[in-house]
């Protein structure tokens, strides 16, 4: 599952233990594309 990957390269890269919960609904959004998820216009890019 690439979205395992993406999260150990994220994890690596920080230098955290754990995904934060913020990071791991980000994961999610990423990971539900392709699969009829509705990612929505109002795409939730915090700033």
């Amino acid at each position: 599952m690439e979205n395992d990957r993406r999260k150990d390269a994220y994890l690596k890269q920080s230098g955290r233990k754990a995904v934060t919960g913020r990071q791991r609904r980000r994961l999610k959004k990423k990971a539900g594309r392709g699969k009829g998820r509705d990612t929505g216009a109002k795409d939730g890019k915090e700033g």
